[in-house]
């Protein structure tokens, strides 16, 4: 027993046809969820991204002023040592 609409299309092919369309679309929903997922992911990875960029910028700055205290405790150390040693 063949269960067909006319002679050349089988209800099967149709059947088929018709579930791999609702996979399909199903296939795409995913899809489309993943890439919103993904887009906000973005966003707070970016944000943190920011902040950490912001402070590293700061750490930065503070090494760079540490640098300078201890440039000059160095040149003052050398001047007392130098006074010391014209005596």
């Amino acid at each position: 027993m063949d269960f067909t609409l006319n002679k050349s299309i089988p209800v099967m092919f149709l059947l088929a046809l018709g579930l791999q369309f609702v996979y399909f679309v199903s296939f795409i929903t995913e899809l489309d969820n993943n890439i919103l997922s993904n887009e906000k992911e973005l966003v707070r990875q970016d944000a943190r991204l920011t902040a950490i960029e912001e402070n590293v910028q700061g750490q930065q700055v503070a090494l760079a002023r540490i640098d300078e205290n201890i440039r000059h405790i160095r040149e003052t150390v050398d001047k007392v040592l130098n006074k010391d040693f014209l005596k």
